[in-house]
């Protein structure tokens, strides 16, 4: 069993991990055929609860993301995660994995995120599989594009264990601010609170965490075409 911390890029309080719980962009899409790239880094750390022992530890992570636009306000693509954080025993937990992405802005202020993908916990090689889905709200956009907004992200994620079964749960509420250097070329900073619960059944025995913690995370975009 091994016992994440609460906070890098995709890493949960709970015991395994779920995919990126950051948002990273605001409501606005990109033009069909046209192609994004967007890198974000960052961390932050929280409190935990295993049993009844009481923690905490630290993380940080990053992701690429890569999408394409669609007509109808819509993008599809892809993304690669990678985190570490500080060991409760053993070797300190590492994960990377892979997602596919979709993005959906039914209206200007709001846009709706799904990601579906596999992570996979590198020192022992577990197989952990997840989805997350993110709803994003803009109050506030100003000319040129750049948006204050905010919103929440859920995860969740199952590990494949052999005589065991297991899973976790993340809950982000973000605020950030996407800001449009020009038409091409944006950079965001955002920061959240994350709440997380998970559990282990083995043996009959069921172990379960639960945490909270903050995290923060920059990055940068670049549309082609």
């Amino acid at each position: 069993m091994s016992r994440y911390p609460l906070l890098s890029l995709f890493i949960t309080g709970c015991m395994y991990p779920t995919l990126a719980p950051h948002i990273g962009e605001g409501t606005t899409v990109l033009k069909p055929k046209q192609v994004g790239v967007t890198v974000t880094g960052g961390g932050g750390g929280g409190r935990y609860t295993i049993g009844n022992v009481n923690t905490t530890s630290l993380g940080g992570g990053a992701e690429a993301r890569v999408r394409v636009g669609l007509s109808g306000n819509q993008e599809l693509g892809g993304s690669v995660v990678a985190g570490i954080g500080s060991k409760v025993t053993g070797e300190p937990p590492v994960g990377a994995g892979v997602a596919v992405s979709y993005k959906i802005a039914p209206l200007s202020w709001l846009a709706l995120v799904a990601d579906v993908g596999a992570i996979d916990r590198v020192i022992s090689s577990t197989a952990i599989f997840g989805g997350s889905l993110g709803v994003i709200v803009a109050p506030y956009t100003a000319s040129g594009g750049t948006q204050l907004y905010t919103g929440a992200k859920g995860s969740v994620s199952i590990p494949i264990l052999q005589g065991a079964s297991g899973s976790a749960f993340l809950v982000a509420v973000p605020i950030g601010l996407d800001w449009h250097a020009t038409s091409r070329f944006r950079t965001f900073v955002e920061g959240g609170f994350l709440l997380g619960h998970g559990e282990v059944v083995a043996g009959g025995t069921t172990t379960a965490t639960d945490g909270y913690g903050g995290y923060g995370a920059v990055g940068v975009g670049y549309a082609f075409r």
